[in-house]
């Protein structure tokens, strides 16, 4: 059923300021669940790429590096600002890493890049559309769904989240193989390179069209997941809103990416104050180096990371939600609610009487 309650009746940042909903949304982020089913996410993902990064001829992965903290000075801003950017650029990185090394692998270590790619791709879009379920719902109407309920709900839809994904990747594959196709007739110097050089505006046109979709692929995917948690629908328009939403309100996204932007930078300074004060007196407590206190601090040090998943996801539910109500009309609270979701301790589902305005009416 498409049901919802507004959260902020008093503002509706919609209205006024629709970017502003993009950085509404981050304090999400913090609500205990939410942090703690980003950070599962993101030492499910870990464990899973060091496992294959075991095999890999390039070496171990880098995804160690997002867990890797220390103790940092509270006056010491510019040390944490440097914490929080190379953390991020630690996390993109670790996503785009097995790609790059897929397209200069030699040998037969291909099939180890290509098991950490089709995981990333798997583990990422899950996790992407659990988490995306748990916050839309908090987002929307405040509640706090069961872990176990959102998995379900996910599982359940499976097949169209691997249609999806797999369009998305059967896209930007189908129009590269004209492209190394072209760049291995030229590089050979057979009698095909001169009608191809001729013709090369054709492949300047097919490579503008393969930008176009690989980056509307790469970072619309996350929407493409918002989609599937957000409304009952199939693989085929979750990627057809994915790409509408995408191009279609180019400034309206750079505004919401902006604004969700300075919102996870604000929190990431407060997780990083916080989580680096108490590992610093853990440290200090710990007379000796053991290896399993050493794995607790490591675990806790993955808050931090699982934080900057989970804003970086609220900010993108709530881009998606701004985005379709400014192209499709839908309000932001409309969303697909299922029994299994509603949260007993947030919702009450008492009868009304008849002359007792539902919270939908007192917003209108």
């Amino acid at each position: 059923m498409s049901l919802g309650r507004p959260v902020l009746s008093g503002i509706d940042w919609c209205e006024i300021a629709p970017p502003v909903r993009a950085a509404v949304a981050v304090a999400q982020a913090f609500r205990v669940r939410t942090l703690l089913i980003a950070t599962l996410a993101f030492l499910t993902f870990w464990g899973g790429d060091l496992s294959l990064g075991q095999f890999s001829p390039n070496g171990p992965s880098a995804a160690s590096t997002t867990a890797e903290f220390g103790a940092v000075s509270l006056a010491n801003p510019i040390e944490l600002t440097q914490i929080i950017v190379l953390r991020g650029f630690a996390l993109a990185q670790l996503v785009v890493e097995p790609f790059e090394n897929l397209t200069r692998v030699i040998g037969s270590g291909w099939w180890v890049e290509l098991a950490r790619c089709v995981w990333r791709i798997v583990c990422l879009s899950f996790w992407t559309t659990v988490l995306a379920r748990v916050l839309v719902l908090g987002i929307t109407r405040g509640d706090a769904p069961r872990l176990v309920g959102s998995v379900t709900f996910v599982a359940d839809r499976w097949k169209s989240l691997a249609i999806s994904m797999a369009l998305l990747v059967v896209g930007v594959v189908a129009l590269a193989v004209p492209l190394f196709a072209a760049s291995a007739a030229i590089q050979s110097g057979s009698w095909l390179a001169w009608p191809l050089a001729i013709a090369w505006p054709v492949v300047i046109v097919i490579s503008l069209v393969w930008v176009i979709v690989t980056v509307g692929a790469a970072l619309g995917w996350p929407l493409t997941c918002t989609t599937l948690a957000t409304e009952a629908t199939d693989s085929f328009d979750a990627v057809s809103r994915t790409y509408a939403y995408f191009f279609q309100r180019p400034w309206l996204l750079v505004g919401c990416v902006g604004c969700g932007s300075v919102a996870i930078f604000a929190g990431a300074l407060l997780m990083e104050l916080v989580a680096g004060a108490t590992l610093g007196v853990s440290q200090q407590l710990a007379a000796v180096d053991s290896p399993v206190i050493g794995l607790w601090q490591g675990m806790m040090a993955s808050v931090a990371t699982g934080y900057l998943c989970a804003a970086s996801i609220s900010a993108t539910v709530a881009t998606y939600l701004v985005l379709r109500r400014s192209i499709d009309g839908v309000e932001v609270n409309d969303v697909w609610v299922e029994p299994t979701d509603l949260s007993t301790t947030t919702i009450a589902m008492e009868p009304r009487h008849a002359t007792e305005p539902t919270p939908l009416a007192k917003a209108g």
